[in-house]
């Protein structure tokens, strides 16, 4: 017997990442209610930093706004705040956008990626964005660097980090439709090849890291953190457990193995 599996090949030396991998669990956003309030971390008060996390959006449903991954901040208007969300470009088919937008006093700032394929599909991904500088803010999304943008916004006394769900005092706040694990926060720029070892090895790296929720709980309101115990409180719990996830290979390399 044999069973048909999917590789991404990382270079041209052959460095590859298996199409199915398990996770025990992760957080899932009913897109109704569920969120994760995690204390204030106030990342994007760093000069650098860094957010990486898998993500699943599991309904193809049409959204009349987005689905809210990460979010820091008040989204009101003049109110300072970043979001990372999935909006409806590719809706139809099946497909959605990453978006980060970054707004302060004066400022507001877009970095959206793709544009024009549709690399983030319905089922597992990974997303890393990273501020490098003031005015230099990428996404790469499975190991991939797929967008830059330029543009200076600047933070200070931000309170609310948030997963599944946008801060707006309750009035049109935007809950995330979608599953999460393995979430991180670094006060650091992560480099490409950061990105990788994080994508294709599952290699996590230390330096700067703030703040990491594997989202292997399960059950109940608690999402433990294991870097200082900075533990997130979940509201309207869903969990989703023991299942495998399927990666989108960046390079696709069909082949077959012994079962």
């Amino acid at each position: 017997m044999s069973r048909t599996v999917i590789t991404a090949a990382r270079t041209a030396l052959g460095r590859r990442r298996l199409a199915f991998r398990p996770f025990t669990s992760a957080i899932r956003g009913d897109g109704t209610a569920g969120m994760v309030d995690l204390p204030d971390l106030s990342i994007c008060e760093n000069a650098a930093y860094s957010i990486a996390f898998w993500a699943n959006c599991y309904s193809k449903t049409t959204i009349s706004n987005f689905y809210v991954a990460v979010c820091e901040g008040n989204i009101a208007v003049g109110q300072q705040n970043f979001q990372i969300y999935f909006d409806d470009s590719f809706s139809g088919q099946g497909r959605r956008r990453v978006r980060w937008r970054m707004q302060d006093t004066v400022n507001t700032i877009v970095n959206a990626a793709p544009t024009d394929t549709g690399k983030i599909q319905q089922g597992w991904q990974h997303v890393v964005c990273v501020k490098e500088s003031s005015t230099s803010h990428k996404i790469y999304i499975n190991g991939t660097l797929e967008s830059t943008t330029t543009g200076t916004v600047s933070f200070t006394n931000v309170s609310v980090t948030r997963l599944l769900s946008s801060n707006n005092g309750g009035a049109g706040t935007q809950f995330g439709k979608l599953d999460m694990n393995e979430v991180l926060f670094y006060n650091v720029a992560l480099d490409l090849t950061q990105v990788q070892d994080l994508y294709f090895d599952d290699k996590i790296p230390t330096t700067g890291l703030v703040a990491k929720y594997m989202c292997t709980d399960g059950s109940g309101t608690t999402v433990t953190e294991s870097v200082s115990g900075q533990n997130g409180t979940f509201t309207s719990p869903s969990w989703t457990t023991g299942t495998n996830f399927q990666v989108r290979p960046i390079l696709g390399v069909v082949r077959t193995v012994a079962t």
